[in-house]
């Protein structure tokens, strides 16, 4: 089973970064992922996954600019 400590810890083995600047760098994608598709297909993406994981694709507001 693939959850979050495992992507977070390849993405920064293989990014060469460190371990927050990959957990940034997942929950950013996971958050462009969910705002690019409908809602009932995030909840049919989101109940094949771990729980770790099922809270790296939820929409996040943006950061201030």
């Amino acid at each position: 089973e693939i959850d979050r400590d495992a992507v977070e810890e390849s993405l920064a083995r293989r990014l060469k970064l460190e371990r927050a600047q990959a957990a940034r760098i997942l929950e950013a994608v996971g958050a462009v992922i969910a705002a690019s598709v409908t809602e009932g297909q995030m909840e049919d993406v989101r109940r094949q996954l771990s729980p770790d994981m099922r809270e790296v694709f939820i929409e996040r507001a943006a950061a201030p600019a």
